[in-house]
């Protein structure tokens, strides 16, 4: 799970990633609200997923599906970068 949860953040990170110039270089912490919520959603997803798998619950299912479903769909949902 700590390597699932690894993919995740990097691709998080990839999602949201936005090209920025020097000029606004102090402001580079400053994102949408959509990555905001978006890795804070996932990291405690993965958390309770391994927090139950390690009570050996298959309620660990859960929040591991959830986590990878979000994943995804902001993986679908990135905005589109200006080429």
């Amino acid at each position: 799970m700590l390597v699932a949860a690894a993919i995740g953040a990097v691709i998080l990170a990839f999602c949201m990633a936005e090209p920025g110039n020097r000029k606004d270089f102090a402001k580079r912490h400053k994102r949408s609200l959509l990555a905001g919520i978006a890795e804070p959603v996932s990291h405690l997803s993965w958390s309770g997923a391994v927090a139950l798998w390690l009570d050996s619950s298959l309620w660990a299912l859960l929040p591991a599906g959830l986590a990878i479903l979000f994943v995804a769909g902001m993986w679908v949902w990135r905005p589109s970068s200006a080429e």
